[in-house]
């Protein structure tokens, strides 16, 4: 197995990727077995054959948080008084296999915000993104993620030039930005710890740390086509940046619905179209307040 690689399974059509799914669950990238089955015990303790399935996710949103000191981080960051956005879009990084979908779903959150600075193909380079995040309360990266097994502070979202200055762990970790309110990783493996799983060293943590509340990310590889469908319906139903969400349950387009909730309903609407398929739809997680 090599030490490091990128992920992110994102060409594969549908329904015949859910009919893998139930065939071979541990594809894509072949992650470690136990570490797989420990992130899904809870999330995938139900009967899912079921008209109406009585599950877990039925019953309550859930959240997560590498420490305890990062989600008191984050229940006390103020809202940004002037909410912008950054979209991160990478279809085709140097050395790594063409992500689809990423394109349509940049659209699809740029539509959500009205405006964003978008970074597209060679215009996201490390230098570009970093300058990007220290102005935007919303980040989206949409593109390919590597987890580093021997060091995971060199994991790294795949920006255009990462085959020269990659942006690491360790980057997100020096930052301190003052009006962040929400990253999205739509990318793989964003939040695995590949060896030493009581220490959260993993990139959706490195965000919570630089400043961001809430941070969407992934225990595994996801596949393209899914990753960009739950990313859609997540920002349809996530309030309006700048506005206070308007409850818990989900009620379709514009709901209004904070981060946890706004994710738990894109990822439920998921696992009704495929319930056998855990792995397609049970990687994505919130992390924060």
């Amino acid at each position: 197995m090599p030490r490091a690689h990128p992920h992110r399974s994102r060409s594969r059509p549908l329904p015949a990727a859910a009919a893998r799914e139930r065939a071979a669950p541990a594809r894509r990238g072949r992650p470690d077995r136990d570490a797989l089955l420990e992130r899904l015990r809870i999330r995938r303790a139900h009967e899912c054959d079921r008209p109406h399935p009585r599950t877990v996710m039925d019953r309550v949103v859930s959240s997560h948080t590498p420490t305890v000191r990062a989600l008191d981080h984050a229940r006390r960051r103020r809202r940004a008084p002037d909410p912008r956005a950054l979209v991160v879009c990478v279809p085709h990084a140097p050395g790594t296999p063409e992500l689809r979908e990423v394109e349509r779903e940049a659209g699809r959150v740029r539509a959500r915000f009205g405006e964003a600075l978008t970074l597209t193909g060679s215009q996201a380079v490390r230098a570009a993104v970093l300058r990007g995040l220290g102005d935007a309360s919303h980040v989206h990266f949409a593109c390919h993620g590597v987890t580093d097994r021997e060091d995971p502070s060199r994991s790294r979202l795949l920006v255009h030039d990462h085959e020269e200055t990659p942006l690491t762990v360790s980057d997100i970790f020096r930052l301190r930005l003052e009006h962040a309110e929400l990253a999205y990783l739509s990318a793989c493996d964003t939040a695995r710890t590949p060896k030493v799983p009581d220490e959260p060293v993993h990139i959706t943590g490195a965000m919570q740390i630089a400043g961001y509340p809430h941070v969407i990310g992934t225990l595994w590889n996801v596949d393209d086509a899914i990753a960009a469908d739950i990313a859609s319906d997540f920002y349809a139903e996530l309030a309006v940046p700048g506005t206070e969400p308007a409850g818990t349950e989900p009620a379709g387009s514009g709901a209004g619905l904070p981060p946890a909730a706004a994710l738990h309903a894109a990822v439920r609407r998921v696992r009704d179209r495929y319930p056998g398929a855990p792995t397609l739809w049970a990687a994505h997680i919130h992390a924060g307040a």
